[in-house]
């Protein structure tokens, strides 16, 4: 058995949001998985150089094939896994992920879907709990905060993910996070909760 306990930064907390306290997948419904784990057992034991960075590498590759579980399964909470498990809704969550800095209007979001406007709208809110412009928000910003913990001038993080100006970026940071930017760089991630 290989369990591991996953403390994230932002915006991969939104992704688990919605998500069961605990994921179980058997190794003989996922033979992927299995042969990944054998990997980072044999990693952890070996003890040598570069151990650390593969079982890191391999906990990702993981995690990625335990979330796809967890789509399949259609969770039952809103959030963004039961928005991926949407045989319509995943394919604007996806395009939102790949291109966060565009300029996204509810109209180009379901025309992603293949879905009418009002079809799009409440099929959303009933997946994820939100709208789909506040999701767009919370996730520019959640990219955002990342960029500042990692050393990006506020204007530079603004830009990243589609804000024009900085003083717009900072009246939505002030809204959804009730401070200022920098104290994302003074605090870090457990101070700023995107959820």
């Amino acid at each position: 058995m290989v369990a591991t306990r996953l403390e994230c930064a932002l915006p991969l907390a939104q992704v688990l949001h919605g998500s069961p306290a605990r994921l179980a997948v058997a190794r003989e419904n996922c033979p992927g998985l299995a042969a990944l784990a054998d990997v980072l057992v044999a990693e952890a034991q070996s003890g040598r150089c570069g151990s650390q960075l593969a079982m890191a590498r391999l906990f990702e590759a993981m995690l990625v094939l335990v979330l796809r579980r967890a789509i399949d399964a259609g969770p039952p909470d809103p959030g963004l896994l039961a928005g991926l498990s949407h045989p319509r809704l995943h394919r604007a969550l996806i395009a939102i992920h790949a291109a966060p800095a565009r300029p996204w209007t509810v109209e180009m979001l379901s025309a992603e879907a293949g879905m009418s406007r009002s079809r799009f709208m409440a099929d959303f809110s009933d997946c994820l709990g939100t709208s789909p412009l506040a999701y767009v928000t919370r996730w520019r910003l959640g990219l955002a905060h990342i960029a500042l913990i990692q050393g990006a001038s506020i204007p530079v993080a603004a830009r990243s993910v589609g804000y024009g100006t900085t003083a717009g970026f900072r009246r939505a940071w002030l809204r959804h996070f009730g401070d200022i930017p920098l104290a994302a760089v003074v605090s870090g991630p457990a101070e700023h909760p995107i959820l």
